[in-house]
């Protein structure tokens, strides 16, 4: 939700440890400010959900959905007594939680966590972090003890697929790269190429495109068909890799793309940077996708699982 997870995410290597944040040398944002300065209030005021108001649209979470949210505190506020300041900073959190889960669609797939040889596709547009994201997620399931196998399939980028096999190397991950073919292709004898090697995870990386480019578009549509075609259940997630500093930019993204692929879930990278959560609010309330990851460095390990609890008791904690 807001410019918060940059000053607080950082996971906690130890496995004895079940923190998910560490909030040690937290600078002050604007909303830990307002949470400060309800508490001090006798009564909750018009002028403090107001404020409120400014400070999530400020955070992208966005107007429609800002104004969404507000809409039910305001509904649930007149139907409870909520005016003391520290029972409604309780019922904030939970109507954030509340925001955040509901409209959840039931997964009608199976649990593709029993699944064998699971598929996972990323895309997004040039320089959201795809392939150093693919990396970061390989270097977590080798370190779960998985078999994973990368394949290269983004052939226009210069440099694509040696960085992607540096991350192989890095990962202890397999490889598969295919020399002056289509990426649909590539995509098609990787999947091939990984029969009867019991592999857990494949991972595709893609080109970036920009989601007015039609032709670039199509094609990962393309590449949908031919996955399905090697495996109809396939591909079992397809991330949609966002830049968190392009604020509601993302949002446009995840329009577009949903239209030529069935987008599963989203990753949100570069939150070590200038970055504001309440644009994975937005997302969740807009198009029903889940955050399932955050890129919050450059390092193997710097990208996160996105737990909503963790987040919002963070916020409201600090």
């Amino acid at each position: 939700m807001f410019n918060f997870f940059k000053k607080i995410f950082k996971e906690k290597t130890q496995k004895k440890k079940n923190f998910f944040f560490n909030l040690e040398n937290v600078q002050e944002d604007q909303i830990s400010e307002w949470i400060r300065k309800i508490k001090l209030q006798n009564k909750l005021t018009e002028n403090l959900l107001d404020e409120l108001k400014i400070l999530l649209i400020k955070s992208d979470l966005g107007i429609e959905s800002t104004q969404n949210l507000i809409s039910q505190m305001r509904e649930n506020i007149s139907s409870e007594n909520l005016s003391q300041p520290k029972y409604f900073l309780n019922f904030l959190r939970d109507q954030i939680l509340l925001f955040y889960k509901q409209n959840t669609k039931e997964n009608i797939k199976n649990d593709i966590s029993i699944i064998k040889s699971q598929i996972y596709l990323f895309v997004g547009v040039n320089g959201s972090g795809k392939t150093t994201t693919i990396g970061k997620l390989a270097t977590k399931l080798t370190a779960q003890n998985k078999k994973v196998l990368l394949i290269a399939a983004d052939t226009f980028r210069t440099g694509a697929v040696e960085q992607l096999q540096s991350w192989s190397n890095t990962s202890k991950s397999n490889f598969f790269s295919k020399a002056n073919s289509q990426p649909a292709s590539v995509i098609f004898e990787g999947l091939k190429y990984s029969e009867n090697q019991n592999y857990d995870i494949i991972l595709c990386d893609t080109s970036g495109r920009l989601q007015n480019k039609d032709n670039l578009m199509q094609e990962l549509a393309k590449i949908d068909r031919v996955i399905k075609k090697y495996n109809p259940q396939a591909p079992h997630e397809i991330f949609l890799i966002l830049d968190a500093m392009t604020g509601q930019e993302a949002l446009k993204q995840v329009e577009s793309f949903r239209k030529i692929i069935p987008v599963t879930g989203i990753i949100l990278t570069k939150f070590d940077h200038f970055s504001k959560g309440g644009l994975i609010l937005a997302i969740k309330h807009l198009y029903q996708l889940e955050t399932k990851y955050i890129g919050v460095g450059e390092a193997p390990n710097d990208l996160l699982e996105f737990d909503i609890h963790n987040y919002v008791n963070c916020l409201f904690e600090n």
